[in-house]
């Protein structure tokens, strides 16, 4: 199990992306960062001089009352009732943020297509001016142009990565590890299982570093003609199962 604090915290940081979240989503985190935030660690301090002997009686209460919130208590917490109360409604709030991420991963994915769909094209078209059998010498040897779709392509497949990355995370947004997680499918729509073979093998095969800065993956699947695409985790695990079956999905 994962703790649904570090992983609400992973959610908080989707705005990066570049995207507009949904408003129950932003709503969510809003809430989740500004509990987070509140200070509860520190010791109640009694200033004598604000006593007169006709609210002295009162300023006893009052340091009582805050010694009881924030004395740590016993047990194996050592923890303040109002860290406690924190540390819980922390707990919740986060909860709240991942159940409103994974009804929102859908609208994410239709904000994040445009963008994604130019950067995969760039890079597509990047890696049709580059040798198949891509390697430091190869490249030098096709010439500038080359050269300079290389600086292209490896431009456009790091915001690819950052895409890739957001959509790694999606399977564990319930809190569970997950067993055999995609990693081929993630933004990729191979449509035989020909294409998938070849897609998986590459993500196997030890690549030189020019072709690994590349992501050897995604270059198979340019060079391959294999459609770009932001899968969810159902439907990547779908596409695979459907490609290797030989059922469409």
């Amino acid at each position: 199990m994962f703790n649904p604090v570090d992983l609400a915290d992973g959610v908080s940081r989707w705005s990066s992306l570049g995207v507009t979240l949904p408003k129950p989503l932003a709503g969510a985190i809003d809430v989740f960062e500004t509990l987070r935030y509140i200070e509860v660690g520190y010791h109640p301090v009694f200033r004598v001089e604000d006593v007169t002997p006709a609210n002295a009686e009162d300023k006893i209460r009052e340091l009582a009352e805050h010694l009881a919130l924030y004395a740590p208590a016993g047990g194996t917490t050592g923890l303040s009732p109002l860290q406690r109360a924190k540390q819980q409604a922390v707990d919740a709030a986060a909860r709240r943020v991942l159940a409103q991420a994974r009804a929102a991963v859908p609208a994410v994915i239709d904000a994040l297509t445009p963008v994604f769909d130019t950067h995969a094209r760039t890079y597509a078209e990047a890696v049709a001016k580059l040798p198949g059998d891509l390697s430091a010498e190869t490249l030098v040897a096709s010439g500038a142009g080359a050269v300079e779709a290389y600086g292209t392509a490896q431009q456009a497949v790091a915001q690819l990565a950052r895409i890739d990355a957001w959509a790694a995370g999606l399977p564990y947004l319930s809190g569970i590890v997950v067993r055999d997680a995609e990693t081929v499918l993630r933004i990729l729509r191979p449509s035989t299982r020909q294409q998938l073979s070849r897609l998986d093998k590459a993500g196997t095969t030890p690549a030189n570093p020019t072709l690994a800065a590349l992501d050897p993956v995604l270059f198979t699947a340019a060079r391959s003609g294999v459609e770009f695409a932001i899968n969810t985790p159902e439907a990547a695990a779908a596409l695979r199962l459907a490609l290797l079956s030989g059922v469409p999905a």
